[in-house]
């Protein structure tokens, strides 16, 4: 079979042209990089929004905030990696007190003795012998 112009279907129709090329999806991303606070401050916003601006040089985060009049207020945030140290780990534990702590194992030890005197009534229901 062929088609209008005698060539067998398939082979070199103006139709069939295209090549499909495999290209590597771009890495979408959410943030907008600026060059300076100025720069994020010029930059179009929609009434009654927040955008955060992340600068491209620096460890600055720049949060626009734009009111319903289309006027903008911004707030500065330095960024920086965060590590738990073993003092940050102290200060966490150092905010329970002692009298919490002993009252946290008077009322665990209570339970338990609760628990396991229902666990030896119901081995004392089934006949079974205290282990």
């Amino acid at each position: 079979m062929t088609d209008i112009y005698g060539r067998p279907y398939g082979y070199n129709t103006p139709y069939n042209n295209y090549q499909v090329q495999n290209q590597p999806s771009q890495m979408r991303t959410n943030k907008i990089f600026v060059t300076s606070l100025e720069d994020a401050l010029n930059r179009y916003a929609d009434p009654n929004t927040v955008i955060l601006y992340r600068h491209q040089d620096e460890k600055y985060e720049y949060e626009i905030t734009t009111d319903g009049f289309g006027k903008k207020t911004y707030k500065t945030f330095e960024i920086k990696p965060y590590s738990a140290t073993q003092g940050d780990k102290q200060a966490v534990a150092a905010n329970i007190s002692p009298d919490e702590i002993s009252s946290l194992k008077e009322r665990l030890s209570s339970l338990e003795r609760r628990v396991f005197s229902k666990y030896k009534d119901e081995k004392k229901s089934e006949g079974l012998k205290d282990e």
